[in-house]
């Protein structure tokens, strides 16, 4: 069994661009079952939206109405800019051990691959830990 980021990443991704707003990320996290999505523009990787920080926002963006019912949600006014964090990033070369002490160092779970600034995968801690449990 290899070791390297590229044996394991996944390559049929799900991305959105800076022309997206908040409540269309939502929508993918709603309808997929993924946690973390990249940002791109065409194969350049610009960033990286979790779950959890969106649902935050769509709580922060929530107007109630005096019986605590959302009346409406202010999420398509919040661009995906706003709430991408600066990726970190892993090439394909590297081992599943780098990955993973990539994850432990900086308390995330998604990690995109990347060849140069252009997206080819992502790695997450589940894939990581799949692999350790296949051995």
């Amino acid at each position: 069994m290899s070791n390297l980021v590229s044996d394991i990443m996944i390559t049929d991704l799900i991305t959105v661009t800076l022309g997206d707003n908040l409540k269309e990320v939502a929508n993918v996290f709603d309808n997929i079952k993924i946690r973390h999505v990249p940002v791109v523009s065409g194969d350049t990787l610009l960033g990286m939206v979790s779950k959890s920080d969106v649902a935050m926002m769509k709580q922060f963006c929530q107007v109630l109405d005096s019986g605590g019912r959302a009346l409406f949600e202010e999420l398509e006014v919040v661009s995906v800019k706003a709430l991408m964090k600066k990726p970190v990033t892993i090439v394909p070369k590297a081992t599943v051990e780098a990955a993973a002490d990539i994850f432990l160092k900086n308390h995330f779970h998604a990690l995109p691959v990347v060849d140069g600034t252009r997206l080819i995968g992502i790695v997450t801690s589940t894939d990581l830990i799949k692999h350790y449990k296949n051995k």
